[in-house]
C-alpha cells in the first residue's frame, strides 16, 4: 500500500510544476491505481448505503399504509393480530403528519432519482456531474447556485453585449460547483475535524474544467462541423475525461485515507484504532 502524504494532493502538483525539473512525477501508477480502488470502494459504499434507505423506507412506506387498512378494521381484529401495527396506532401520530410521510416516502421511492446512472460510461464531464454522478443532489446545487447565477447575468449583463446566453451557464455552472465545494469541504471538515481545502478545490477545478471543455468542443464543432456524437469523439472524450479522472482521485480520496474514515467494507463496526 503506497503512502499517502500529509501534503495535500494540489499542493503536490503545484510545487512539482514550479519546482526544478529533476522532481518526481506527482502521481506514480501504484498511487493512482489505489486511489482509484479507493475510490470506488467508496462509490459501492455509498451505493450499498443508499440501498439500505431504499429498504428501510420500503418498509416504513408499507407500515403506515397497513396501519390505515388496520386501523379501519374491527377492534376484535387488531387484538387477534398485528401486535406491531398496534403498537403504531397506540402512538397516535397525527393522520396529516402519517400523510405527508407517506407522501415523502411515496416520492422518495418512485420518483426520486438513483444515486449514479453507470459514471464510468461517462464521456465528458457534463455527462458525468449532469447525468451521471450523484443524482440525488444535482438538483439543489442547480437550485442553489446553477439557477440564481443564471438569471442574475440575464437580468442584468447587456444584451447588446455578445455572449450572453455563454456567459450566463458558465457563471451558473461556477456558481453550481462552488456550492457542491462547500458541501464537500464541509464534509470532510464535519468527519474528521481538520480540513485542507482539498475537496474545495477539487469542485472548483472540475466546475472550470466543464467550462473549458464546452468551450474547446463548441469552437471545435463550429471549426470541423464534426458531429460530437459519433463514436470516434466519444471515444476520445471518454479517454481524455477519464484520464482527468484518474489524474484528480488523490484529490477525492486522500481526505478519507488520512482520517482512515474506511478502514474495511462495509466499514461498520470496524476497528479504526490502529
Amino acid at each position: 500500500m503506497p503512502d499517502i502524504s500529509s501534503v495535500p494532493y494540489p499542493i503536490r502538483v503545484l510545487q512539482y510544476f514550479t519546482s526544478p525539473s529533476n522532481q518526481e512525477f506527482f502521481l506514480s501508477p501504484i498511487h493512482a491505481f489505489y486511489c482509484v480502488i479507493y475510490g470506488c470502494i467508496i462509490y459501492w459504499n455509498m451505493i450499498w448505503m443508499y440501498d439500505i434507505y431504499l429498504v428501510i423506507a420500503s418498509c416504513l412506506l408499507y407500515s403506515i399504509q397497513f396501519t390505515k387498512d388496520v386501523s379501519s378494521t374491527s377492534e376484535i381484529l387488531k387484538k387477534k393480530s398485528f401486535p406491531h401495527i398496534n403498537f403504531l396506532i397506540k402512538l397516535k401520530i397525527p393522520h396529516n403528519y402519517l400523510s405527508n410521510l407517506e407522501y415523502w416516502l411515496y416520492d422518495f421511492l418512485f420518483h426520486t432519482p438513483s444515486l449514479f446512472n453507470s459514471p464510468h460510461l461517462s464521456c465528458s464531464p457534463s455527462e458525468f456531474w449532469s447525468i451521471r454522478w450523484h443524482k440525488l443532489y444535482r438538483n439543489c446545487f442547480v437550485e442553489l447556485g446553477y439557477l440564481p447565477c443564471k438569471q442574475f447575468v440575464n437580468h442584468y449583463y447587456p444584451s447588446s453585449l455578445p455572449f450572453k446566453k455563454e456567459l450566463a451557464h458558465m457563471f451558473g455552472v461556477f456558481a453550481g460547483f462552488w456550492w457542491s465545494a462547500l458541501f464537500h469541504e464541509y464534509i470532510v471538515q464535519s468527519l474528521f475535524g481538520l480540513g485542507t481545502g482539498e475537496h474545495f478545490t477539487l469542485f472548483i477545478f472540475h466546475g472550470i474544467i466543464i467550462i473549458v471543455w464546452e468551450i474547446i468542443t463548441v469552437s471545435f464543432k463550429k471549426i470541423t462541423k464534426v458531429d460530437q456524437n459519433n463514436y470516434v469523439m466519444k471515444g476520445i472524450g471518454f479517454f481524455v475525461w477519464n484520464s482527468i479522472l484518474i489524474l484528480s482521485a488523490p484529490w477525492f480520496v486522500e481526505p478519507y485515507i488520512r482520517g482512515r474514515h474506511y478502514y474495511c467494507y462495509p466499514h461498520f463496526g470496524c476497528n479504526k484504532n490502529y
